[in-house]
């Protein structure tokens, strides 16, 4: 799902980079796609940080007892 989302992203950053861009001045889309990279990309570290932090308080609750 987040995977065909970011190249669904991709190629309206791609797009709009073409000499003739199909894109108008006033609304561009490749700038809200560079900013759901960014939220996406947020929401993925997120989720990595908190696994290996569970990981972790689950280690020392091992450790512990």
């Amino acid at each position: 799902m987040i995977g065909t989302l970011r190249f669904i992203l991709a190629w309206f950053v791609m797009l709009s980079h073409l000499p003739n861009s199909p894109f108008s001045v006033y609304f561009n889309p490749a700038v809200s796609a560079v900013i759901m990279f960014y939220f996406i990309s947020g929401y993925l570290m997120y989720k990595s940080f908190y696994k290996e932090e569970v990981k972790n308080i689950s280690f020392f609750k091992k450790s512990i007892y």
